[in-house]
């Protein structure tokens, strides 16, 4: 059986790029759990007298609520920074003249457009990857249209963690970046190796390093040089270096 692959954004569960809500994991998990316990207090009792197939169905009903638990908690813990919260996280302003409380108010309305436009795009570029992935789309208008989506989240990731700083909010990149994650999926699969490699090394000095596998993006990205046989530079090599 050929291995899952599993990546996250911040509300949703992709498997092998088809999407899944977080909340439904979760959900699923709670209720796995109670038909579990109900099944048990079903089965128990009545061992004997056939109830040993109750114990079966609880036995795997915790095995099935484990494993979307586990999905679930993966998913916490690979979530991007919620931007949003940030934009809401206005300090008193009180005690500020008319002109500072203006500039301000400026720089708040700069920062959620600019999450906005982010968050926006990137959903947009995990919808648009799950439809080519599913219909195999690696090559032509729909790809070159993904390619240039992903290059304009990039920037719109720069122009929001810009207005984080101008607003004095935390300026983190998130840890996962799906437009880097993405991007290099598609060259790959394009057998344009350098390409990705490349945006592996972009996301890697940026910080957004995972990528919702162990590996992250450093794994990704010794794996692109091994398939493609490329030599790496000594930047990349101290990169891999550095986190071994």
């Amino acid at each position: 059986m050929a291995k899952q692959e599993i990546t996250f954004d911040t509300n949703n569960i992709y498997i092998n790029g088809k999407k899944h809500s977080a909340k439904t994991y979760k959900t699923c998990s709670t209720l796995l759990y109670i038909l579990a316990i109900i099944a048990l207090i079903i089965g128990i009792p009545t061992f004997i007298a056939g109830g040993f197939i109750f114990v079966i169905i609880a036995l795997f009903c915790i095995w099935l609520g484990r494993k979307y638990g586990s999905l679930y908690r993966d998913f916490l813990s690979h979530r991007d920074h919620d931007a949003r919260q940030y934009a809401q996280n206005i300090p008193h302003v009180d005690h500020v003249n008319y002109d500072e409380h203006i500039s301000y108010m400026q720089y708040n309305d700069s920062l959620r457009s600019a999450v906005d436009k982010y968050y926006t795009g990137m959903e947009n570029i995990q919808a648009m990857w799950s439809v080519m992935y599913n219909l195999k789309i690696t090559t032509g208008e729909k790809a070159e249209q993904f390619e240039n989506a992903c290059y304009e989240n990039i920037e719109d990731l720069k122009t929001m963690i810009a207005a984080q700083k101008a607003a004095n909010f935390p300026s983190d990149i998130p840890p996962q970046v799906p437009a880097f994650v993405r991007l290099a999926m598609l060259y790959e699969k394009q057998q344009r190796y350098e390409e990705a490699i490349n945006i592996c090394v972009t996301a890697i000095k940026c910080g957004a390093t995972h990528d919702g596998n162990k590996g992250k993006m450093y794994g990704r990205l010794a794996r692109l040089i091994k398939k493609s046989g490329i030599t790496p530079s000594s930047e990349i090599e101290s990169l891999l270096i550095e986190k071994k």
